[in-house]
C-alpha cells in the first residue's frame, strides 16, 4: 500500500517535529512528507498538494503555491510555501489520491487521501502567544457568486476522465452553514423544520445518454459521489464505491481507461485495488452526459456545469478528425465531431470481421470512421446554400468559392464514397494492415504507365521530333 506515513516542521533549533495538531508552526519552515515507498519524480507536481488557512467563518481560503522537492532516499518529498504564512492562521495540507497525483516509483497512486491541520506562530520561543495575535482581515464572501472555469470543461467531450470534476468561481465559497432557528444544527432538521439554512453550497447532478432522448440514465458515479469539498473559490467532487458492495458480475466489469476494453457494462475505476476502508476510486460512466447545478447560498442564480463522459465505442480521436477535415472543420463543434466519430464507430464495429479491442484498435476501423465523418461534415457544407453558394474556403494558398467551390465539395465527395466502400469491404475482410489505405482511384492505376495525346502512338518517342505549330484561318485587320 502506497500512503503518506509521517509529516514534520522544523522549529528554530531546525528540529523535527510532528505538523499535524500543532500550534506552534513558523512561518519560514517547511513541511517534510514521508511516503511508504519511493515516490516518482515526476509526479512531484505543485498541484498535487494543496495548502490552504481555514478562515474564521469556517471557509477556506484560496491554496497557497508551493514548491515540491524529492529528498533523501526518494521517499521524501519537502513542500516549502511560495507565498507566506499568516501569524495566529490555521492551515490545513491536503493530499489527494487521484490518477494525477502523487505516485509511487512503479504507478500506484495514494491508497488514502492525507490532510493535517495546524497554526502558524511567528517564532517557536513562546506558542502560547498563538492565541493573542490577531488574524488578518480576509476577504468576505460575495453577494453573487460566477462560474469562472472548470476541469473538465464546459461543454466538452472527454476521450478519458480522472473520475473528479473542479468548479471554480470568481470569489471565496461560503463553507457548512446554519439555521434560521439555532436549535436545529444540521440541513436536514433544519429544513424538516421549515427553516433556511444559509452560508452552504450544494450540488445537484443529473445523468443522461448524449444519443437518447427521455429519461435519466443509471450511473455508478452520480451514485456514489461524495460530499462536494470546498477550499476557496473551488468545488472539488469525487466519487468511490465500497468494493464488497459489487456483485460477483459488477467486479469483473472494473475497468481502467486505457487498459481494459470498454463496454456498455463497464464500471469504469481508477484504480481495480480498494484502499484501506475497502472503496474503489471511480471514473465517470461511459456514454453519460453530465450537468450539474451549484446552489450556492448566497446566489440569486444556480450556475451549472455539462460535460459528456468517454463515448464507446469510439475509434477516432477528435484532433485526427480535424487534421483531416481542415477549414471545413470550422461549422461543427467538438459535440457534434464526437456524436458522430461514436456513431460511425458503432458501424465500424458492426461491420469489422471479429471483436474490436479497444486498446489496440485496427487501422482500417480508424481510417473508416474518419472517412465516414469527414463526408458528413463534407455534406453539410455542401447541402447549405448559405455555406457554398455565398461562402468561400481556403485550402492553404488556394481560395475557393462559388461554382469552383461546389466542383472541389462535389470531387471530394465521389472520392470519399468510394473509399468508403472500399473500407468497409476491407473491414468484412478484417484487414489487420499497419500501412495507410491509399485512396482507390489511385490503386486502380497501373504500377507503370505510358500516356499520350490524341493521334499519337503510346510508348513513341517524341523528344527528337520537330515542333510545328501554325495558326489556321483567315486573319483580318
Amino acid at each position: 500500500m502506497f500512503n503518506v506515513t509521517n509529516s514534520v516542521y522544523y522549529n528554530a533549533s531546525a528540529e523535527e517535529q510532528p505538523l499535524n495538531a500543532s500550534v506552534a508552526v513558523p512561518k519560514a519552515s517547511p513541511f517534510d512528507i514521508t511516503f511508504s515507498d519511493t515516490v516518482a519524480s515526476s509526479s512531484i507536481l505543485s498541484h498535487t498538494v494543496a495548502l490552504f488557512r481555514v478562515m474564521p467563518d469556517g471557509g477556506n481560503e484560496t491554496p497557497i503555491d508551493v514548491k515540491l522537492t524529492l529528498i533523501g532516499d526518494g521517499t521524501k518529498v519537502r513542500i516549502s510555501p511560495l507565498g507566506e504564512l499568516a501569524a495566529g492562521g490555521n492551515y490545513t495540507l491536503y493530499i489527494p489520491t487521484n490518477n494525477y497525483g502523487v505516485r509511487a516509483h512503479d504507478g500506484t497512486i495514494l491508497q488514502n487521501s492525507y490532510s493535517c491541520a495546524f497554526t502558524v506562530v511567528d517564532a517557536v520561543s513562546d506558542p502560547e502567544t498563538a492565541d493573542e495575535i490577531v488574524i488578518e482581515d480576509i476577504d468576505a464572501i460575495p453577494a453573487e457568486l460566477y462560474f469562472s472555469s472548470s476541469l473538465p470543461s464546459e461543454g466538452s467531450i472527454m476521450e478519458y476522465g480522472s473520475g473528479a470534476v473542479t468548479i471554480s468561481f470568481d470569489g471565496r465559497l461560503p463553507v457548512g452553514g446554519f439555521c434560521t432557528d439555532p436549535d436545529l444544527t444540521t440541513l436536514t432538521t433544519c429544513e424538516a423544520g421549515g427553516e433556511t439554512w444559509t452560508r452552504h453550497v450544494e450540488v445537484d447532478v443529473s445523468v443522461t445518454h448524449p444519443l437518447a432522448i427521455g429519461t435519466a440514465w443509471s450511473s455508478y458515479w452520480k451514485d456514489n459521489i461524495q460530499d462536494a469539498f470546498v477550499l476557496g473559490k473551488d468545488i472539488y467532487l469525487t466519487s468511490k464505491i465500497l468494493y464488497a458492495s459489487l456483485s460477483s458480475e459488477e467486479q469483473g466489469n472494473l475497468a481502467i481507461i486505457g487498459t481494459d476494453p470498454i463496454t456498455e457494462d463497464s464500471i469504469v475505476c481508477i484504480n481495480k485495488v480498494a484502499d484501506v476502508d475497502g472503496y474503489i476510486v471511480l471514473d465517470f460512466d461511459v456514454n453519460r452526459q453530465f450537468t450539474f447545478e451549484i446552489d450556492i447560498s448566497v446566489n440569486e442564480h444556480n450556475p451549472t456545469l455539462s460535460f459528456s463522459s468517454l463515448l464507446s465505442p469510439f475509434y477516432a480521436s477528435l484532433n485526427e478528425v480535424k487534421l483531416d477535415v481542415g477549414p471545413f472543420i470550422n461549422q461543427y463543434d467538438d459535440f457534434t465531431i464526437a456524436l458522430n466519430i461514436h456513431r460511425h464507430s458503432i458501424s465500424a464495429g458492426q461491420s469489422w470481421n471479429g471483436t474490436v479491442d479497444s486498446t489496440a484498435i485496427p487501422l482500417r476501423v480508424t481510417e473508416y470512421v474518419i472517412a465516414r465523418t469527414k463526408r458528413d461534415i463534407l455534406s453539410t457544407f455542401y447541402t447549405d446554400p448559405a455555406g457554398v453558394g455565398s461562402g468561400s474556403i481556403t485550402l492553404g494558398d488556394l481560395k475557393l468559392s462559388g461554382t469552383a467551390l461546389i466542383k472541389y465539395l462535389k470531387d471530394a465527395l465521389d472520392a470519399l464514397d468510394g473509399k468508403i466502400v472500399a473500407l468497409e469491404y476491407k473491414l468484412r475482410a478484417g484487414d489487420s494492415s499497419a500501412i495507410p489505405y491509399t485512396d482507390h482511384r489511385h490503386q486502380s492505376l497501373p504500377a507503370r504507365s505510358t500516356s499520350a495525346s490524341p493521334g499519337e502512338t503510346p510508348g513513341r518517342d517524341y523528344s527528337s521530333l520537330s515542333i510545328n505549330r501554325s495558326l489556321t484561318g483567315t486573319r483580318t485587320r
